[in-house]
């Protein structure tokens, strides 16, 4: 990457997994490729994240 470069970014969600320990919260693993104006893959990243979750409904 350099300066003045227009990047996107797409992220895919590639697991949901909810904690069974705490119901209100679950796990992602997710993957982000970024790329630059011409295309080209700058940066990738897999990542295991910890998010909140919405109530179940009943």
């Amino acid at each position: 990457m350099r300066p003045g470069d227009t990047l996107s970014a797409r992220i895919e969600v590639l697991e949901s997994t909810p904690s069974r320990s705490k119901p209100d919260r679950g796990t992602l693993k997710m993957r982000m490729e970024v790329r630059n104006q011409q295309g080209e893959v700058v940066m990738t990243e897999n990542a295991i994240v910890l998010f909140r979750r919405r109530p179940s409904e009943a």
